[in-house]
């Protein structure tokens, strides 16, 4: 069927955009506020192609958009648990036009939220052209207060090419910046696909998180045995979730997965805490099937296992409940939640690298006792990654600087907090009065307002504030409909009359013009837009 208008599929993982025209052309994933536009642009040989559009369903999970860089070129988006695959398949050689000894390269633009970073190799993307043949992660930004138990919100997967015999190679990206255009390029050696046994797969596949540092799995009931058969229904790709399964497809096998998951607090380390709320999102399924009595619990975890432990003591290094998240018949924990967990937190803080957390059920049932009941099973999983999980904390500090880190400032309530950006307010806003440590650090300034004389506000270097708003050198402001004031070496002037039969108009000055209109315009309001 043809798609005609937009697209849309919500997953428990994140949302998606297949878009009908071909100027929006492409998919756009998203995950709570954050998200990814994947545009392709074109296919360059000798010559360039630019893309056709013509999208159809196959199923509901799964588009394709048909001769997208000509005929035999077709582009399959497949929506899974905790990705989107994207294949670009090639039917055969004489599809691709102009093949010659140069190398080929598919283009996408790529469109994504100011909330999030791109990271080629461990670095932070600066906008310098760049080439991987690695995974490229969209992380969250950092942000003061905030720790993320996965800041990958995204990650487009290393590419490769499959040939029609399974052989499969890997291939480069390109990243550069042109203008404000983000472009990713794969490149193809001519060499491929000259040899190559069609039809082939080209796969840059889109996952939703990333990073599997921070949560690991504890497969507790006979788990030495046949983990391999029941690694997938365990380790569900969209959920870090306690979860029991009576039976592996093809065996007897009967067991449970216990999910830890972690947050670095490295950083913080012999630091105040003076508060701190674990964030995260709930769900059940079955709770009506558990164990009379039983109920799933959070626990915090003294030692993070990288390995599944499998003995009678496995909850040895486990602490005491901290939440009951599903009874036997109710699930208490549904939907966002937050928890307050300052006394673990400060704990973790006195020289631990982590903070971990699992999830279990209470009381602990034996090894070789069967977790389910009636041949049925039942979970409570939390959302992993991004905005969906994380600590919100704020350090205790005792003077303007003391106990903070570089880029904060002790406030009036005696807490940690971010440094303010230019043209804040910045009056008594510090625990011991030094207003000048709230503002940005490579220029500590915070000033009387330079235009009326009217509240503080931190002031960057060479430049003009007036109400929250900077004016850099040359700038006028009208004073009046007939005068202005002019930002000179940093601060602005003597008011300056407009010559007869001229008036004032921002932020050119005295122009020739109606005096009607221009006290309209000296009224508006200037926003500082960051």
């Amino acid at each position: 069927m043809r798609i005609e208008t937009d697209y849309g599929m919500n997953t428990n993982t994140y949302n998606i955009i297949f878009k009908s025209s071909p100027e929006d052309r492409g998919m756009q994933v998203s995950v709570g506020n954050s998200n990814l536009q994947f545009k392709p642009d074109s296919l360059n040989t000798l010559e360039r192609t630019s893309p056709s559009f013509n999208p159809y369903f196959t199923d509901s999970e799964q588009v394709t958009y048909y001769d997208v860089f000509g005929k035999g070129i077709d582009m399959e988006y497949q929506m899974l648990p905790n990705k989107v695959k994207e294949k670009i398949i090639i039917d055969e050689k004489n599809s691709i036009p102009s093949l010659s000894s140069s190398t080929v390269s598919i283009d996408f633009t790529l469109i994504y939220s100011e909330d999030t970073d791109i990271y080629v190799e461990g670095k932070k993307w600066m906008g310098n052209e760049i080439t991987t043949n690695k995974d490229i992660p969209f992380k969250l930004k950092t942000k003061q207060g905030i720790i993320y138990q996965d800041p990958t919100v995204f990650l487009i997967e290393a590419p490769t090419i499959e040939d029609n015999t399974g052989k499969i190679e890997p291939l480069v990206y390109r990243l550069t910046k042109e203008k404000e255009k983000i472009k990713l390029s794969l490149e193809i050696p001519y060499k491929l696909l000259n040899e190559a046994q069609y039809p082939i797969e080209i796969d840059p596949t889109v996952k939703i998180g990333g990073d599997e540092n921070y949560f690991k799995w504890q497969n507790l009931n006979n788990c030495s045995t046949n983990t391999n058969a029941c690694e997938d229904i365990f380790e569900e790709p969209d959920y870090i979730q306690f979860k029991t399964q009576p039976f592996c497809w093809g065996s007897a096998y009967e067991g449970v997965s216990k999910p830890l998951f972690r947050f670095n607090v490295s950083h913080l380390n012999w630091k105040t805490a003076h508060h701190a709320t674990l964030h995260y999102y709930g769900s059940c399924v079955g709770e009506e099937y558990m164990p009379s009595g039983y109920n799933i619990q959070l626990f915090r975890v003294n030692s993070f296992t990288e390995t599944p432990d499998c003995s009678n003591n496995a909850d040895v290094n486990t602490s005491s409940s901290l939440v009951t998240l599903m009874y036997e018949d109710t699930c208490s924990e549904q939907g966002s939640q937050t928890l307050d967990i300052t006394d673990i937190f400060q704990d973790a803080l006195n020289g631990d690298e982590y903070l971990a957390f699992k999830t279990d059920i209470a009381p602990e049932l034996p090894q070789d006792e069967q977790p389910g009941q009636n041949d049925h099973d039942y979970y409570y999983g939390i959302n992993k990654g991004g905005t969906q999980l994380f600590i919100e904390y704020a350090i205790n500090c005792t003077s303007s600087t003391g106990n903070c880190f570089a880029d904060e400032f002790c406030n009036i309530t005696y807490m940690c907090e971010g440094d303010l950006d230019y043209g804040d307010p910045c009056e008594n806003v510090t625990a011991d009065n030094d207003d000048e440590e709230a503002c940005p650090h490579d220029y500590e300034e915070c000033v009387l307002d330079e235009y009326d004389g009217i509240g503080y506000f931190c002031d960057e270097e060479d430049k003009c504030v007036h109400d929250s708003t900077i004016y850099n050198e040359g700038d006028k402001h009208c004073y009046n409909t007939t005068a202005y004031k002019q930002c000179t070496s940093g601060t602005f002037g003597n008011i300056i009359e407009c010559d007869p039969g001229y008036v004032c108009n921002d932020p050119s000055g005295c122009q020739q013009g109606n005096p009607d209109l221009v006290a309209k315009n000296a009224n508006i309001i200037f926003f500082r837009i960051r």
